[in-house]
């Protein structure tokens, strides 16, 4: 019975509360993937902050049985992702969003470190819907950034040499979650977000593979904290 009574109280509190977004005020945020933060070395998609380091090592199985070691990596990065939005409306915010990525692989069999980072710059729209504690939000964005990736390859005569190339990123996206006000100007969300991303091959490189355009569809779950600040009426 006690449990129910107080799933009832915490229910009633949520929803009875009332939280909006007026118009003038400014909104800070930042959050985690909880799904994964794209640690791939070469993967553009970047949400939220988040920090790694994976450890790889590849073994040969032979046809007649056993195994042996082949080679062994180390990858260590890390992101940031930081907003800022401003309410043009009551329940609707607009603003900017900034990401960026650095990972470092180092492989056993090599001195060098290849080494990728992405940095990302747009615009987002927010839509919340209602004026409780616990409330709906849309969200919309669009942007575009820059890739540049350095590795290190051996010629046929043993020989290392750094390849480098650079790639035009361009992405836009949906998500949809809730909001749940802790204080009038602290909020804790969870949405769920669809991005596609364009990457696109720069002319500043020395690959001389050819790079064709790429298409890439990325999900992700996040959590992440606003904070509002409203600016002091004039005496």
């Amino acid at each position: 019975m006690k449990p129910l009574i107080l799933t009832s109280i915490f229910l009633f509190l949520v929803f009875s509360a009332k939280s909006q977004i007026e118009k003038g005020t400014f909104m800070a945020e930042g959050g985690v993937n909880l799904v994964s933060n794209s640690t791939a070395d070469e993967t553009s998609f970047t949400e939220g902050f988040g920090f790694w380091h994976l450890t790889q090592d590849r073994f040969v199985k032979y046809p007649g049985g056993g195994t042996s070691f082949s080679y062994g990596s180390q990858t260590t990065g890390f992101s940031i992702g930081p907003r800022l939005g401003y309410s043009i409306a009551r329940n609707l915010v607009c603003g900017i969003d900034y990401k960026c990525k650095w990972n470092w692989r180092l492989s056993n069999s090599s001195d060098h470190s290849d080494r990728f980072r992405t940095g990302q710059l747009g615009i987002f729209v927010r839509k919340y819907f209602g004026s409780r504690a616990l409330i709906p939000f849309i969200e919309g964005g669009i942007g575009g950034g820059k890739s540049h990736v350095t590795y290190w390859s051996s010629s046929s005569g043993g020989g290392e040499y750094e390849l480098f190339y650079q790639r035009d990123l361009f992405y836009l996206y949906g998500a949809g979650g809730i909001s749940y006000s802790v204080k009038p100007n602290f909020c804790v969300n969870l949405y769920a977000k669809a991005q596609h991303t364009k990457d696109s091959p720069l002319k500043k490189s020395n690959y001389s593979s050819k790079q064709d355009n790429v298409l890439e569809t990325n999900m992700a779950l996040v959590l992440s904290v606003s904070y509002f600040m409203t600016r002091k009426a004039k005496q």
